[in-house]
């Protein structure tokens, strides 16, 4: 029985309705198995046709597509193209292999000074975090985890490796969401570097640079060391990394990487079950991005109740922000919520179990030639129905970089 929640009726937004002629008696451990994973029916305006696997999937419009929805979709059919390097994706949008796709960071500039695309930045539903984790020393000791989190210069991250197609992370909750209820004028609240405060609370917590190597060390000489993992697969995090090395390392913090695959990088966070039930986890901090739905609730990764379950990565334990978790869920009146979610998002900035980097935003380049684009912060293909290339660009000049 799931716990009780204020806005439980908007998690049905989320959920996809599943065909129960074909899947009504496959058990559940078999699902993943089932040829609807490589054949998928649904009800949507357009229709699965085929896929090749490793290379694409082909959906056609659906003719019977109600009116009132909008009815057939413009396209007759859209082409999903698997292309797993960033480079190529790029390479087949400039050449007009493609006509819509996702643009990494370190191309942008290439992008923008292209001709027959326009790139189009909208903010969607995710944050790019680092989660600590609160049972390792030193990051059980909640002066560091701070000191880490005010170090990190986040607008420089935002204007610098992300040309400003970002915002500065605060905690959990988006800048779209009506949860979104931190105080201008409340400066622990702002995405601001301070390192000197850094300094002063990694002094009280007793670390300081006795030999002058410019790193800090305990009183029995170890230094303040620690190892960020995060996942090759993302080249904005593997470029993201020297960047914090470098913030953390001018308020005496030693900070290795360690970038894995991915699949090996989330085994490793989640951990192992140690001898007494307790949840052990080998790594300092792990460079991710997480999303929050509609309704944004912590609980699911920051609630002491899962801190020994795999999806609890932090570790985090406080009764404070498990009262506060717990009364957000089921106040449904949001004249009363806005307070309490001020409240708890003040808190959650000085524990720092996660440092939220920033609120990325999904960046795609989409060709001139198709129109009727329209994205939303939690879909790029809300309007994929109206999607359409008007029959005086259906024979139109090339894409190309200059």
């Amino acid at each position: 029985r799931r716990p009780p929640h204020a806005e439980f009726l908007d998690f049905w937004t989320w959920y996809v309705l599943l065909p129960a002629h074909l899947l009504r008696d496959v058990p559940a451990a078999e699902l993943a198995r089932h040829e609807y994973g490589q054949r998928p029916v649904g009800n949507g305006p357009f229709r699965f046709a085929r896929r090749v696997p490793t290379q694409e999937w082909v959906f056609e419009a659906n003719p019977d597509f109600p009116e009132a929805l909008g009815g057939r979709p413009y396209l007759d059919r859209v082409v999903f193209r698997v292309i797993p390097d960033a480079t190529t994706r790029v390479t087949e949008l400039l050449t007009g292999g493609a006509h819509f796709g996702f643009v990494p960071a370190e191309q942008y500039e290439r992008v923008s000074a292209a001709t027959g695309l326009r790139l189009v930045a909208e903010p969607n539903m995710t944050w790019t975090q680092i989660a600590w984790n609160t049972r390792r020393p030193p990051l059980d000791d909640v002066r560091v985890r701070r000191a880490l989190s005010l170090a990190i210069d986040r607008r420089q991250i935002v204007e610098g490796l992300l040309h400003g197609r970002a915002e500065p992370g605060r905690w959990t909750v988006t800048p779209s969401q009506w949860q979104w209820q931190f105080d201008p004028t409340d400066p622990e609240t702002e995405p601001r570097a301070d390192p000197e405060q850094a300094k002063r609370l990694l002094a009280e917590a007793a670390w300081s640079d006795r030999d002058g190597d410019g790193i800090r060390e305990d009183a029995r000489g170890r230094p303040l060391r620690m190892t960020l993992v995060t996942y090759r697969e993302s080249s904005t995090y593997v470029d993201l990394i020297p960047v914090i090395q470098a913030q953390l390392r001018q308020v005496g913090v030693d900070l290795r990487a360690r970038v894995m695959e991915g699949a090996a990088s989330w085994e490793l966070v989640q951990g192992r079950e140690g001898p007494g039930g307790e949840r052990v986890r080998d790594y300092d901090g792990f460079l991710t991005w997480w999303e929050v739905g509609m309704n944004p609730d912590d609980s699911g990764l920051l609630h002491s109740r899962l801190r020994d379950e795999p999806t609890g990565i932090t570790g985090y334990a406080s009764a404070r922000a498990d009262s506060m978790m717990d009364r957000l869920a089921v106040t449904a009146d949001r004249n009363v919520a806005r307070p309490l979610w001020r409240e708890y998002q003040r808190f959650m900035m000085r524990e720092a179990p996660l440092t939220v980097l920033y609120y990325p935003k999904s960046v795609v380049a989409v060709a001139d030639r198709l129109d009727g684009v329209e994205m939303t912060p939690s879909s790029l293909y809300a309007s994929a129905q109206h999607w359409r290339i008007p029959p005086d660009k259906r024979r139109a000049r090339q894409l190309g970089a200059p």
